[in-house]
């Protein structure tokens, strides 16, 4: 048991470090206070995931093809607050498809400076 927790919090400091090098790359400052929001992991839609995301959060995709509802026609609006949503392994492997049906992800206003949409395709 000792030994699974260590690598788990060995893996979770690695995946911290990982994310404030993107934010620097990105030149966004992510708070090490942030809360890493995985979809599908914590919540099965990106929608679901951004909803729950709260100031300087960070929505993770993991690699995949998000389709359907909850997963086009993403709303980020007023009530949604400064956060990043971003993929795991970049654009090539996360890929909102909108099958046709909707845009991919609708930005009402409201938002500050520091959100940040980074890594996916959206088609």
């Amino acid at each position: 048991m000792g030994r699974a927790l260590r690598r788990s919090q060995r893996r979770a400091a690695m995946e911290a470090a990982w994310l404030a090098a993107i934010g620097v790359a990105i030149g966004v400052a992510i708070p090490c206070t942030a809360a890493i929001i995985r979809v599908p992991g914590n919540h099965p839609t990106i929608q679901a995931g951004i909803d729950a995301a709260s100031e300087g959060d960070i929505v993770l995709l993991a690699p995949g093809t998000y389709s359907g509802p909850g997963n086009v026609g993403l709303n980020i609006n007023e009530t949604h607050p400064n956060f990043v949503l971003m993929s795991k392994h970049g654009p090539a492997v996360t890929i909102i498809d909108c099958q046709g049906t909707s845009a991919g992800i609708w930005i009402d206003g409201g938002q500050g400076p520091s959100t940040v949409i980074q890594g996916l395709t959206i088609r």
